[in-house]
């Protein structure tokens, strides 16, 4: 039976209409139905706790409309939720939708216990309601497919049922307006100067700063489980921050605090089962987790590495948090939600392996540090060779690890193929969005993988290690090669708001690689130069690899202060090589050998010189992106 009132209700091959027909044609219920109806209970806020099996629904059999199916004492928010989806127009404002009148008091009911710091919207920048209704797309398309901490058809719903008026009298404000800042970095230009604002920069400044002084009030004042989940996803969007160079560490700060409170509130919620709405507990867990495993990689920090010995759940199983959101598809289409879901799991399972690998690195760090302590003066053969056996571990240790993530993308690339040919050159079309998340995680992955081995080379530099630096420094330089053609295709591909700023941390480590083999090249100090690199006349030397991730960069510079910072730094990291490149070169021509013997270099010669010049500039790096400069 076709049902004209549900056209945009489906899931999966399941048309709404399947759900209704659990329904006798006499108006009563099965108990094959109550049991049905009784499962998506933990999907909407249908009360159905106080039915039996011998209850019957007060069915209206000669009903047409949702809203005319249930008697008027059995009419609930699912009811009413279903009746205004099947109406709306997605193509109109939300402002001009014919909405059906909702007592406030159900929508959350708890906040009138929220502290006034949670709940006070005066004090950040006031938007008008065209403007704000666009952000909620640009973040629930940019910032949600990739952080889906906002459950978006409760959201939804509220934010299109309720007055403006009601719903920020019921909607925490300092949550609402974090997610104003993390939409702000996917604005354009009108967008931000229709705000009152110059520039990306200002008013992110402007918002971080409201909301970081709102959450000192807060947090001294939070008692129940719902505040402490607020100030966790406001903590989490506030990570996303791209901070100058002086508050480099911020975001390992504002992940902590949100990793702080999402474990109050799981350990606040598991006395109270109470509330009825669905909290997304494993949603949330692996955001903060995964953000955090990528903080602490791309910033060099494993030590603020947050280690969960026992994890709430697999990646996979997060999948069920996402029924609802899958069922009502507000901001995309059905496809391009499942395609959201399989990113985001997929993104999860990438922090899981960075996790996986910072462990592995601290290990080694401590080891490292503390045979650096004993005594040795005399090393005899024995221990050279248990140090010899313990690089190999780790050499094989890498290995393993980059065997994990190349199955992971490959995995991904499978299940989510995406037809460059049909690309869209304007506007935030779905498809562009998801080559977006497609490129990052791509990206994150190759860089995870250069940064692994830059690791695992400046672990030791003896002679006996060589065999295992050529293998290493193949695959460094394969990995940091992929990060460039990623780059390359994203920037033919992708218009640059849709970029997101934290993207370029990941393009730090390819870019040391290049540099050295600029530098390497340029004053001929190694017969590992790539081909790659053109020599354009006797002192000029070019790397068109590095080219497309100093283009990135420079194109996000007017956005994020953050990509400033990137170029300055390497700037200076080109600088410190071409120093101790040319003073190695000087070194080089004062020596009494003939002059051709002295330009062949030997192999074994020219990878120990282009390793020391790793290592000083991924040392460099790792002092000024790690803690920030003195």
């Amino acid at each position: 039976m076709a049902d004209p009132f549900f056209p945009f209700l489906s899931y999966g091959e399941s048309a709404l209409e399947d759900i209704l027909q659990l329904w006798d044609e006499d108006g009563s219920t099965s108990p094959d139905a109550l049991d049905a109806s009784q499962q998506m209970d933990g999907l909407y806020s249908a009360d159905l706790t106080a039915l039996d099996w011998d209850s019957q629904l007060d069915i209206d059999p000669s009903a047409q409309t949702p809203d005319q199916l249930l008697a008027d004492g059995n009419k609930d928010i699912w009811t009413t939720s279903v009746h205004f989806h099947a109406n709306y127009d997605p193509l109109l404002p939300l402002s001009t939708w014919q909405l059906p009148a909702i007592d406030a008091s159900i929508c959350l009911g708890v906040t009138d216990a929220f502290p006034s710091p949670i709940m006070s919207n005066s004090t950040y920048p006031s938007l008008d309601s065209s403007l704000r209704e666009e952000l909620i797309i640009v973040y629930f398309n940019n910032v949600h497919p990739m952080c889906p901490i906002i459950d978006e058809q409760n959201f939804w719903w509220h934010h299109s049922i309720l007055s403006e008026e009601e719903f920020f009298g019921m909607f925490p404000a300092i949550m609402f307006n974090a997610m104003m800042f993390a939409a702000f970095a996917h604005a354009k230009e009108d967008q931000v100067h229709r705000a009152g604002f110059q520039s990306i920069r200002e008013i992110q400044e402007k918002y971080f700063r409201l909301l970081t002084e709102q959450y000192e009030y807060a947090r001294c004042q939070v008692w129940s489980e719902i505040e402490e989940l607020v100030l966790a996803k406001t903590a989490l969007l506030l990570s996303f921050w791209c901070p100058p160079k002086v508050e480099i560490l911020v975001n390992s700060l504002w992940i902590d605090r949100a990793i702080y409170h999402t474990k109050q509130f799981m350990r606040k919620s598991v006395s109270n089962t109470s509330n009825a709405i669905p909290k997304r507990c494993d949603i949330l867990y692996w955001s903060c987790l995964s953000r955090n495993a990528f903080i602490s990689y791309a910033m060099r920090r494993p030590y603020r590495l947050h280690i969960e010995e026992d994890a709430l759940c697999d990646p996979q199983d997060v999948r069920s948090e996402f029924d609802r959101e899958i069922l009502f598809h507000n901001f995309s289409s059905p496809k391009g939600k499942l395609r959201m879901v399989d990113d985001f799991i997929a993104l999860c399972k990438l922090g899981q392996s960075l996790n996986a690998i910072l462990r592995s690195q601290r290990s080694m760090l401590f080891q490292l540090q503390w045979n650096s302590r004993q005594n040795t003066e005399d090393v005899d053969e024995s221990e050279e060779h248990n140090e010899l056996h313990q690089y190999l571990s780790r050499y094989l240790e890498a290995a393993k690890f980059e065997s994990e993530l190349l199955d992971l993308i490959e995995e991904h690339k499978k299940s989510n193929s995406i037809s460059i040919d049909n690309a869209q050159n304007e506007g935030a079309s779905e498809e562009m969005l998801a080559r977006m998340r497609s490129y990052t995680l791509s990206i994150i992955a190759y860089s995870s993988i250069a940064a692994l081995y830059q690791f695992t080379l400046s672990t030791t530099s003896e002679t006996w290690a060589r065999s295992c630096h050529g293998t290493a420094l193949v695959k460094l330089k394969s990995a940091s090669a992929k990060v460039s053609s990623t780059v390359e295709s994203l920037l033919a591909n992708v218009t640059v708001n849709e970029i997101p700023g934290t993207i370029l941390s990941w393009t730090v480590s390819p870019m040391i690689t290049f540099l050295v083999e600029q530098n390497c090249g340029k004053f001929r100090l190694s017969e590992l130069s790539d081909d790659n690199i053109m020599r354009n006349n006797e002192d000029d030397f070019e790397s068109p690899q590095l080219e497309h991730l100093l283009k990135l960069t420079d194109l996000l510079a007017p956005r994020f202060q953050s990509a400033r910072d990137v170029w300055y730094l390497m700037q200076n990291t080109d600088h410190l090589l071409c120093c101790e490149a040319a003073m190695r070169e000087d070194c080089a021509r004062s020596r009494p050998e003939p002059k051709k013997e002295r330009r062949r270099s030997s192999y074994g010669e020219g990878q120990a010189v282009y390793l020391d010049l790793l290592n000083r500039a991924v040392r460099f790096v790792d002092s000024e992106v790690a803690y920030g400069s003195p």
